[in-house]
Parts: C-alpha cells; sequence; structure tokens
C-alpha cells in the first residue's frame, strides 16, 4: 500500500513538472486518490456484471430470435 502511494505521488509530481498541474490540485489528487480509485473499481465491476448478464442471456435471445423468424415464415407460407 506504501509503495502504491509513492507511485502515485511520483507520477503527479511529473504531471506537475511536465504538464504544470496547480500544486493544489495535485494535494487534492493525492490525499482522495484511493476515493477515486474505489470509484473507478465499482464502475468497472457495474460494467463487468452488465456484460456477463448481456452474454448470458445471449442464446435465449437468438432462440426467441429464431422462434419469431420461424412464426413470420410459417404465417407467410400459411397466408399464400
Amino acid at each position: 500500500m506504501r509503495e502504491n502511494k509513492r507511485s502515485v505521488k511520483l507520477i503527479l509530481n511529473l504531471a506537475v513538472l511536465c504538464f504544470g498541474v496547480p500544486e493544489v490540485g495535485l494535494s487534492i489528487l493525492i490525499n482522495n486518490w484511493q476515493a477515486c480509485w474505489k470509484h473507478w473499481k465499482n464502475s468497472t465491476e457495474k460494467i463487468r456484471k452488465i456484460t456477463e448478464t448481456l452474454y448470458d442471456a445471449t442464446p435465449a435471445l437468438l432462440i426467441g430470435q429464431q422462434a419469431l423468424t420461424l412464426a413470420a415464415l410459417d404465417e407467410s407460407d400459411n397466408a399464400s
């Protein structure tokens, strides 16, 4: 944990040197980086769950699509 915090401080200090990020903003980022990380991690977890749900539902959706297509073809044959 301490190593991660040191790495973040180093990266943020480089941002100040290279891009002129204000030091006040830098201290806010350093103090709140864990909260930002947790928020990002929670967001990616939600996206992963949605993706898994869609992936799990795909076979049922394909079967439903095939059933609708067959029903439409059957109706068009009966109409002829």
